[in-house]
């Protein structure tokens, strides 16, 4: 079984929010947006309860004295799932629904939708034993379907009649809610579903030594150990030998104290003798209380250079305590089941990326993606992270993108399949185009704009320099990204309306810059091909096809009739001149440098009414 969809209503800033999951779920998007927040959710559904309840002050003060609630469906149940959750399914459920809330009184409920007789729902979730007698046998008389059925005479007879029935009656069933004891997950998983689901929360705050030196059922090395080793055999045993020395003390005991303390009872009741004849004492040695001490496992570190020495965890440095905790969570997701067990392994992971060396982090991807294809039955992962490392590239459909939006609508996330973007894109860009290039797309010219909220679309590396030396003239160094706007290098005018678009479905906001050329139009150099993709581009964001496109600043797009340097040029009459002399000054022989122009442009005090508008229409697309 594996996590098919969650719906979270009022945890944090998700106010109302639903989620597909696939085998490798990555959530994208900026910080605080609430990536980490659906990972928290979903520790709580599965890993709190009584006092080991996670949630705070935080999670809870956002909902508005609203009801928390985490609902997830499982799916791919195989027959084991089936026998192990018993009554929990039947044969007719395709998935599994289950619910739990927390109410603006604190009181934690857990309930799940199978499949069932309606009419019976009054009855199981009835507190006392007469309750659901009562309810039960006033409804054999009054419902038909169930006149043939004797009288309920206790609590479990009542609940067999109720099983027999709906087993017999199968197309009488059908998706009904029931309440489920607190034992279902039980504490850190050890319920009904432990042979069926572990779900593995890996947040970026957590301590390795606390993962790896505690030995308890909640940390990873823990289930590493209880996975692969028995620890009832070495317990016996050490039973065994605590009974011997409490034997041995006793003999001990009655040899040094024997004869005192009976002495010291004879005397005491020749003294009692005088007073009563009914009673006597007898002192006697008191045997502590010994409790034979579980099997308990620790780890260390050994360092190459010192391998006579072996060191606590807590004292490695930060990046090693990381690797251990990935390490185990590997080892777990690839043998940690032990035999026999047939549960689903479902690691989250809250930025993989900490504290790792680059080819560490892509070592890690790798290793997880290929447990997935190992076993992609039996293990599921999601990611929350910064980094492109772990966005699948080729398989879009599994990214989640989450977004901030009115505080009062709270989180958003947005996803998409190849098949929305060939749809989204028909007549604009042929699908052998997309398939050859999402992968470089998404890995590296949009890596960084997929994790913001907004961006600003470029044709080539020189346009960029020259957009952010106008920007930051005017506004000072790095305007647009202290704002959060990205600026994006799409490479030619064919990849424009590709990347505005997969921005566009992760519901990040766009606005593009592209050069008309003119001049090349005119003198027939590519003539055709660049009137098309003018006219793609402006029918794409406007509506309205333009092939020739004059210096314009629209509402979406910005064109340039012939190219940026053009226009720099109509301001700027020395601008040949001024980046000839910085080129010499800095032994650069080129004609287009993009950190000359960039040095050169921040620095000019440019008083151009085309540049303000252009900044200012930017700033209302991409803030509104």
């Amino acid at each position: 079984m594996k996590i098919k969809s969650v719906k979270i209503k009022n945890f944090r800033a998700l106010k109302d929010v639903q989620i597909g999951f696939e085998d490798i779920t990555t959530f994208i998007g900026p910080n605080g947006a609430g990536k980490s927040s659906i990972m928290y959710a979903l520790d709580w559904f599965f890993n709190a309860y009584g006092k080991n309840n996670n949630l705070s002050d935080d999670d809870c003060n956002c909902n508005n004295g609203k009801e928390i609630s985490v609902e997830v469906v499982f799916d791919d149940l195989t027959e084991y799932d089936k026998e192990i959750l018993g009554t929990y399914v039947t044969d007719l459920d395709d998935d599994l629904v289950i619910i739990k809330t927390r109410g603006v009184d604190g009181e934690e409920r857990l309930s799940a939708n199978s499949m069932g007789y309606e009419p019976f729902i009054e009855i199981k979730e009835a507190k006392s034993v007469k309750e659901k007698k009562d309810i039960f046998n006033r409804l054999i008389e009054t419902d038909e379907k169930l006149s043939h059925i004797q009288k309920g005479t206790s609590k479990a007879d009542v609940e067999n009649k109720m099983k027999e029935f709906e087993n017999a009656h199968r197309d009488l069933l059908s998706k009904v809610p029931s309440h489920l004891s607190t034992d279902f997950f039980g504490f850190n998983g050890q319920g009904v579903m432990k042979n069926n689901f572990s779900f593995i929360f890996i947040s970026a705050n957590l301590r390795a030594n606390e993962e790896a030196n505690d030995d308890n059922k909640a940390s990873v090395i823990s289930r590493i150990i209880e996975s692969t080793i028995d620890r009832k055999e070495a317990d016996d045993k050490v039973n065994e030998l605590y009974v011997t020395i409490s034997e041995n003390q006793k003999q001990v005991y009655d040899q040094v104290y024997g004869e005192v303390l009976q002495d010291i009872s004879n005397n005491m009741n020749k003294v009692i003798s005088h007073y009563t004849l009914n009673k006597k004492v007898i002192v006697t040695p008191k045997m502590p209380s010994i409790t034979p001490p579980k099997a308990r496992f620790d780890v260390g570190v050994i360092d190459f250079m010192d391998e006579n020495n072996q060191y606590s965890v807590d004292r490695q440095g930060h990046g090693f305590q990381r690797t251990l905790i990935i390490s185990a969570l590997q080892y777990l997701a690839e043998y940690g089941r032990g035999s026999g067990n047939d549960a689903t392994i479902c690691l989250a992971i809250e930025e993989p990326e900490l504290y790792q060396h680059p080819v560490q982090t892509r070592i890690f991807s790798s290793a997880l993606r290929k447990i997935i294809s190992d076993n992609p039955e039996k293990t599921q992962v999601m990611f929350a992270t910064h980094s492109s490392i772990f966005i699948e590239t080729k398989e879009v459909h599994k990214i989640r993108k989450v977004s901030c939006i009115e505080s009062e609508k709270g989180s958003e996330i947005k996803s998409f399949s190849l098949a929305d973007l060939y749809d989204s894109l028909e007549g604009y860009v042929k699908d052998f185009t997309i398939n050859n290039q999402i992968k470089n797309i998404l890995g590296n010219d949009l890596s960084e704009a997929v994790f913001s909220d907004k961006a600003v679309l470029l044709e080539g590396t020189t346009d960029h320099a020259c957009i952010k030396g106008i920007v930051d003239s005017y506004f000072g160094a790095d305007y647009f990204e202290r704002l959060g706007i990205n600026y994006v290098v799409c490479g030619s005018k064919t990849n424009i309306i590709l990347y505005a678009q997969i921005l566009k479905f992760f519901g990040i906001k766009t606005y593009t810059i592209f050069d008309g050329d003119y001049t090349k139009n005119k003198d027939g150099k590519n003539q055709q091909n660049n009137a098309k993709q003018n006219g793609n581009i402006t029918e794409y964001f406007s509506g309205v096809r333009v092939e020739i496109p004059s210096s314009e600043v629209c509402n979406l797009y910005t064109s340039y009739e012939e190219n940026l340097e053009s226009e720099l040029r109509k301001c700027m009459p020395d601008f040949d001149e001024k980046y000839q002399i910085l080129c010499d000054k800095a032994e650069v022989y080129t004609d287009k440098n993009s950190d000359i122009y960039y040095e050169m442009l921040k620095n000019q005090s440019f008083q151009n009414s085309f540049f303000e508008e252009m900044i200012n229409t930017i700033n209302s697309c991409l803030n509104s």
